[in-house]
């Protein structure tokens, strides 16, 4: 692991002669399908990248050519796939991320609280000895939200669930799902330019030797080796897994990026084989030339329902609340003065009550509106609560004592230490991390084939 400032780490380590041969075989394997497809299929658009991948494989294209030992920096090079870097988390707060993970993984069982591995050039926050980024809270909101579906206790009673991603980034879902099924098969069909990233990940993460590259023409079944965790088949290649049924088949924003015959293609054959279907897109994704509205497809050949949030969030934080949100500042003394500074002429929020527990300062004001008591806030005359003061643990535990939840009904207000943007309004910066727009904006959805 190298340390490269009080912020954050990037993990990485030499390569072994087992994993050089492994990148060379991958990326021996990713051309050879390129060469394949262009020769069989060289204008159906049914197997063929999208005008949209068609620019993001020309920028990436790069990554096939670097030498074998650049790999083992591999997550310094995925933005390509998800646009995350370690430059963005490098000027974030490990605090965030600390609050953040503890929020997602409370009442979890611990073969699903995720971290991300310490190698491939893997970056984030140590926090407790696990290395915490962007990725790891995704993927953390959907093991959640999962949880709460019910879902991971229905796959937990399979000896040997089958998962199915169509469209598996660079290897992140599939790792974090291996952690926590290790006995798992899971099965990983995409372009042959972005398998270069997703196998050479899960290569170097899980070992060479639990990862197996489909030859075109080869089928697969549910009988495949006990030592094989990941079997890596490219889209042209699909009719492969014709023989095979899945636990959970997943699409993660891979479905709005492709043409009407390439998602047709799909769905007919996933509920043929599907027990359930995860997928999270956005509908009429205004990226792409077709604009196709993913959920109404889906529900022609499935039944759809909701996947639940993993928390809920007061519209004050989520940026869909009223333009002026009533804020009850809980706390004055210096933190909630500066705390009332910060509203204080704000077209987002008004001020319409101060609380604090110090009898000494109760009936006194603080910017011109009267401090009371906690039992003042049962009257419900503001939307959102902000804790200003140093004695926040206590006042988060009185706040639950009297039946209000932390993000949806109330949240701690800190003064930012960092003056870099934010997709939050400045007194919500805590918060950040968990927060952050990431799969909220699509339409997350679990869907089980029509009878």
């Amino acid at each position: 692991m190298v340390q490269i400032s009080s912020m954050i780490d990037i993990c990485t380590q030499p390569l072994g002669a087992a994993n050089y041969r492994a990148i060379r075989r991958i990326t021996c394997w990713v051309d050879r399908l390129i060469r394949i497809r262009g020769k069989r299929w060289p204008r159906d658009a049914s197997v063929n990248p999208t005008r949209y991948w068609v620019f993001f494989s020309q920028a990436f294209q790069y990554v096939r050519r670097l030498p074998a030992e650049e790999f083992r920096n591999l997550r310094l090079h995925t933005y390509h796939i998800d646009g995350g870097n370690y430059q963005q988390l490098f000027f974030s707060l490990p605090d965030g991320f600390r609050l953040a993970i503890d929020y997602l993984q409370q009442g979890l069982p611990d073969r699903f609280r995720l971290a991300a591995p310490q190698i491939a050039g893997e970056y984030g926050h140590s926090i407790d000895g696990r290395l915490i980024n962007d990725t790891t809270l995704r993927w953390q909101k959907l093991f959640r939200s999962l949880w709460l579906a019910g879902e991971l206790d229905r796959l937990s009673r399979q000896k040997r669930p089958v998962f199915l991603e169509i469209g598996g980034g660079y290897g992140s879902l599939a790792h974090a799902i291996l952690s926590a099924f290790p006995r798992a098969l899971y099965l990983i069909v995409d372009l042959p330019e972005t398998l270069l990233f997703s196998a050479s990940y899960l290569s170097l993460v899980h070992g060479p030797n639990r990862i197996h590259l489909l030859e075109p023409g080869t089928m697969i079944s549910s009988r495949a080796g006990d030592g094989v965790s990941v079997i890596l088949i490219p889209n042209f290649e699909l009719r492969s897994l014709k023989s095979m049924r899945f636990d959970l088949s997943i699409n993660i924003q891979s479905f709005q990026e492709m043409s009407a015959p390439q998602i047709q293609t799909y769905l007919e054959f996933l509920s043929d084989r599907s027990v359930v279907l995860l997928s999270c897109n956005h509908d009429r994704n205004h990226f792409s030339d077709e604009r196709i509205d993913v959920t109404r497809s889906i529900r022609k050949r499935f039944r759809v329902k909701r996947l639940p949030p993993p928390f809920e969030v007061s519209p004050v934080l989520s940026g869909s609340g009223p333009r002026r949100a009533r804020i009850a500042i809980f706390g004055a003394g210096a933190a909630g003065v500066r705390c009332s500074k910060k509203l204080i002429g704000s077209k987002q929020f008004q001020i319409t009550a101060v609380i604090d527990n110090d009898r000494r300062k109760q009936g006194q004001r603080l910017a011109g509106i009267p401090i009371e008591p906690p039992e003042r806030l049962a009257r419900r005359n503001w939307d959102f609560i902000l804790i200003a003061s140093a004695f926040y643990p206590d006042i988060i535990a009185q706040l639950i004592y009297l039946g209000y939840t932390e993000l949806r009904h109330f949240a701690v207000f800190e003064e930012p230490r960092l003056s870099s943007p934010s997709p939050l309004p400045i007194l919500f910066h805590r918060y950040n991390p968990l927060i952050r727009p990431v799969d909220e904006r699509t339409d997350r959805v679990l869907a089980t084939p029509k009878d």
